[in-house]
């Protein structure tokens, strides 16, 4: 029984599909672009209060998103 809308899913068996593995690596990837720009644009202030100086984020910003 479906109590809330969130519960409610368009595809139920998507694991089975063959691309899913395909598909859920590309959306790793994106959001590890989307992460390391928003690192890349942290002032000094944030980084200092994430535990993170400047050569570590140009460093992460840096790696490739497949990595």
């Amino acid at each position: 029984m479906i109590t809330h809308p969130s519960q409610v899913t368009l595809f139920p068996s998507a694991r089975s599909w063959p691309l899913a593995p395909g598909v859920r690596l590309i959306a790793l990837w994106l959001q590890r672009r989307r992460q390391r720009l928003a690192l890349g644009r942290f002032d000094d202030r944030l980084l200092r209060d994430i535990g993170v100086t400047r050569s570590e984020a140009d460093r992460e910003c840096a790696t490739p998103f497949w990595r």
